[in-house]
């Protein structure tokens, strides 16, 4: 998969792991606000959690949150990945003061790149999904 693969559609990039449904559900809903207009946005997840996030895990989790082929999932060694992340200012690490192993502290941005291929907005964690749904018409004209 390469970003590139999708011009012509709104983008929206984000890092997750399969222990944090919030941002995939608001996705979901944001795909379901969009109705048929949510084949013109690609909406993609990179793993924060190589350890745990293995191809068994993200496609259960994406069936769980009705996400199977609405989503892409990156998954890939911790190396590979720290690449990505690099690139796209993300921090990941299982944090030791929490005796939980599904707990990951990392960084959250979710990307929204225009369907040029420019990066134009940044959401919050924290995003309503009637503002994906806004912006990705507006970012397939861009």
């Amino acid at each position: 998969m390469n970003i590139t693969d999708y011009r012509g559609k709104a983008i929206f990039v984000t890092f997750i792991y399969v222990h944090c449904p919030v941002i995939v559900s608001n996705m979901r809903a944001a795909q379901e606000e969009l109705g048929a207009k949510a084949q013109n946005a690609q909406f993609i997840a990179v793993s924060v959690d190589p350890e745990n996030d293995t191809p068994e895990a993200v496609a259960e989790f994406l069936q769980a949150r009705q996400m199977t082929d609405r989503m892409q999932y990156l998954v890939g060694s911790r190396e590979e990945l720290e690449q990505v992340w690099q690139r796209w200012n993300v921090a990941s690490r299982q944090d030791p003061r929490r005796n939980n192993p599904d707990f990951v502290e990392h960084t959250a941005p979710i990307y929204g790149i225009s369907a040029s291929g420019k990066i134009t907005t940044l959401y919050e964690p924290t995003f309503d999904p009637d503002q994906i749904a806004h912006d990705a018409v507006i970012l397939t004209s861009q």
